[in-house]
């Protein structure tokens, strides 16, 4: 489905999902309460959220140019890392989130690993990891963490 965030101020393609072993055991509505709960704190989030959303966004960005090699030329007197960073015009955690692309929204349904809290998914696609992509996690509403890459096991945020 898609939806109007406020937040990123634009249409976001959200995709619901029932675990395929789980779909067969499913009694009540696929679409369970506990994925419309997080629907909407995907929708809620604030600009309270924008300076660690940015943050985030900014270290993976620094991770990635640190650990990769793009094939960029290095200049006399900076590092491959500040190559990276000059290529793709990125100067700070502003930079890097205009830069981030939010793709799609995640919300899994839960029937089989039974977790005690809700998790949004939110994948970015930036131009320093077109490959793999980057996500962001929400636990119950709140900003978590990033990972390096799409369909991150939740669990781990148990």
């Amino acid at each position: 489905m898609k939806v109007h965030s406020p937040f990123f101020g634009k249409e976001v393609e959200v995709w619901l999902t029932a675990h395929y072993k789980a779909l067969r055991f499913i009694e009540e509505d696929i679409i369970s309460p506990t994925m419309v709960d997080a629907v909407n704190d995907f929708l809620q989030m604030s600009q309270e959220d924008l300076p660690l959303l940015r943050r985030l966004i900014y270290q993976h960005c620094l991770d990635a140019c640190a650990d990769t090699s793009y094939g960029f030329e290095v200049q006399e007197g900076e590092t491959e890392t500040q190559a990276n960073l000059r290529a793709f015009g990125v100067k700070n955690e502003q930079d890097a989130f205009t830069q981030a692309n939010l793709s799609k929204v995640y919300i899994e349904d839960d029937a089989l690993e039974k977790r005690k809290h809700r998790y949004v998914r939110l994948s970015f696609y930036p131009p320093w990891e077109q490959e793999h992509g980057l996500e962001l996690i929400l636990q119950n509403g709140k900003l978590l963490d990033y990972c390096g890459e799409g369909g991150t096991w939740l669990t781990q945020f148990e």
